[in-house]
């Protein structure tokens, strides 16, 4: 066994380790997980309704990806505009919209 091979193994086994353990007991007998705290996305969980940052980014990622775009947790700084921070909204290359040069 390589030790790749063997590092994937023990990761799984930690994985359901830990998901057993982060995971509680529902009313109906079942096993649930509850709403994702890591996930960065701003609509889930009812954030927006308990979080009105959470509710302008829940908009915001709502809007671009209506526009065919990608939202992005944590944008990169612009590369342009020292020390300006990225847009979240990733819009497609080819939007249809022809360069106006």
């Amino acid at each position: 066994m390589s030790w790749q091979r063997r590092l994937q193994e023990i990761a799984l086994a930690g994985g359901a380790i830990a998901f057993g353990s982060c995971s509680m007991p529902g009313d109906d007998g079942g096993v649930h997980v509850p709403c994702g705290n890591a996930n960065p996305d701003p609509c889930i969980c009812n954030r927006p309704e308990t979080d009105p940052q959470a509710k302008i980014e829940c908009d915001q990622k709502m809007a671009c990806e209506a526009q065919g775009g990608t939202w992005e947790p944590f944008p990169a700084p612009a590369a342009t505009d020292a020390g300006a921070g990225g847009t979240n909204c990733q819009l497609p290359q080819d939007g249809g919209v022809p360069d106006a040069r």
